[in-house]
């Protein structure tokens, strides 16, 4: 599009009159206007612009979202960088999955009302501007025009136990709600089977509109999508909120105006294989975040029962991780702007593009090559599972001896673990496991199994005569121990 044209951005909760002052570099209202003192009404045409839509988001990313939301490329960067915060009723459109177990799908219905256009060419319109404003460094354009209506923003969410549910409910809602854009009644049918579906959602609302309902489920959701136009009708005479700009360059302005400019802005917009390529990172980003967290979300029910060195590894790495994210976004953020403004060169931005996947902490390659390294905790909690925490498996050992005489009464197995006895000798290890788990199976109501892992209790047992040198299976009565390999010994 060219400089000298009218371009749009949406207004992201921002708002502004016909003749504030707008910088497209930061992609924010200056505060000031252009005219010193009210237009009268014939200087604005006000004309009906009517249409309602429907969006289904499924927050996989930003990208998805903007892109569904018809976010200007240019305005994309900002929002991404963070130069334009997200805030407020425009919550949804940042409001992305931060793992893969989390249902959050976003119903949005778009509204729009009347469109205010400023008659720049009217006569009589120089009369009311502002020369100083003209010449303000820190604006580039003017908001000669206003699309008005509302966004209100229907959010489900839930955490399933299994990728297999999210699938299933995802697939569900979007079955229901697709079908949805409603003109007149709504209607809507859903069978038990399928509420039964939705239960466990979660529902919250947002957008332009003060909602205070609090919908418990689908049906009371599309209830109040249909009271949005009334609700409408209450706010600014009936035209509801702002939600798109109209933006004329002030360059521009000043030639219709006959004002000769003191000033030369420098604006200039990345290519548009950059933006593509900013996208990317931060799709990225959220891919390598997805993947840590899901790697958390694996551990956390087993965090007690793995060794603590690893878990500080685990909460070093996430650390670097979120101050490199925010590290990466306020140095795109920085060069961003500085590119707009005509002080850095693109190419600038290419390089720290082109650094991103081999040298960033944040990059989804960064964060696989850390769950490479941590392989061991996976395989450590794919043993556990075979237990019971609560049965099986100790936080704490005071020593052997100790656990032996609190199950006095009983025959006590106790399986003797950790990593490096396992890469010594895996052949071992796997036997002494699976015929331990055979044992619990066959088990009389007077035995007890106990697994002791060395890599989370080895400074307990450091200086236990008890201990074991191997993987192996003691097996102990009356307190004493009568085996230190009962596998080996019943061969």
């Amino acid at each position: 599009m060219a400089s000298a044209d009218a371009i749009e951005r949406q207004t992201v909760c921002r708002r502004g009159f016909i003749g504030s002052l707008y910088d497209i570099r930061t992609d924010n209202l200056e505060g000031t206007n252009l005219f010193q003192k009210k237009l009268p009404e014939e200087f604005i045409d006000v004309s009906d612009n009517a249409h309602t839509s429907y969006e289904l988001l499924f927050n996989n990313s930003q990208k998805e979202t903007f892109d569904k939301m018809n976010i200007e490329a240019s305005l994309k960067l900002s929002l991404m960088t963070g130069i334009l915060d997200i805030t407020g009723s425009a919550k949804y459109l940042k409001e992305t999955k931060t793992d893969s177990l989390t249902i959050r799908v976003t119903y949005v219905c778009k509204v729009k009302t009347k469109q205010e256009q400023l008659h720049t060419s009217m006569a009589g319109l120089s009369d009311y501007f502002s020369a100083d404003a003209l010449e303000n460094p820190n604006a580039t354009h003017v908001v000669t025009g206003i699309m008005w209506g509302a966004n209100v923003a229907a959010t489900f969410e839930q955490v399933a136990e299994n990728f297999e549910e999210v699938q299933k409910v995802e697939g569900s809602l979007s079955v229901v709600l697709k079908p949805l854009p409603i003109s007149g009644e709504a209607k809507l049918d859903l069978q038990n089977k399928d509420k039964s579906k939705f239960e466990k959602l979660q529902i919250s609302l947002s957008g332009d509109i003060f909602i205070d309902e609090c919908p418990q489920n689908i049906e009371d959701v599309m209830r109040v999508f249909k009271t949005v136009p009334s609700r409408i009708k209450t706010l600014n005479e009936g035209k509801g909120q702002q939600v798109i700009f109209v933006l004329y360059p002030l360059k521009r302005m000043a030639e219709i105006f006959k004002h000769e400019l003191q000033i030369n802005r420098l604006i200039r917009e990345v290519s548009h294989l950059v933006v593509m390529r900013v996208e990317d990172i931060f799709e990225d980003i959220s891919t390598g975040k997805r993947k840590f967290n899901d790697f958390l979300n694996e551990i956390k029910p087993w965090e007690h029962y793995i060794s603590r060195d690893w878990r500080d590894a685990l909460r070093q790495k996430q650390a670097e991780r979120i101050a490199a994210e925010v590290k990466t976004q306020r140095e795109l953020s920085t060069l961003l702007q500085k590119i707009r403004g005509g002080q850095a060169e693109e190419s600038e931005m290419e390089r720290l593009l082109d650094d991103f996947d081999r040298k960033n902490p944040c990059s989804s390659m960064s964060i696989e090559r850390f769950l490479r390294e941590k392989r061991n905790v996976t395989l450590k909690i794919c043993v556990l599972k075979d237990f019971q925490p609560k049965k099986h498996l100790l936080k704490e050992i005071t020593s052997i001896k100790y656990i032996l005489s609190g199950l006095y009464d009983n025959n006590v197995y106790l399986l003797h673990v950790s990593e490096e006895w396992e890469t010594k000798d895996g052949d071992n290890s796997f036997k002494q496991l699976r015929f331990f788990k055979s044992m619990i199976k066959n088990g009389t109501d007077d035995s007890a199994f106990i697994v002791i892992d060395y890599d989370l209790h080895h400074s307990d047992l450091e200086n236990d005569k008890d201990k074991a040198n191997k993987c192996c299976i003691y097996h102990a009565a009356r307190g004493k121990i009568k085996s230190k390999d009962y596998y080996q010994d019943l061969l």
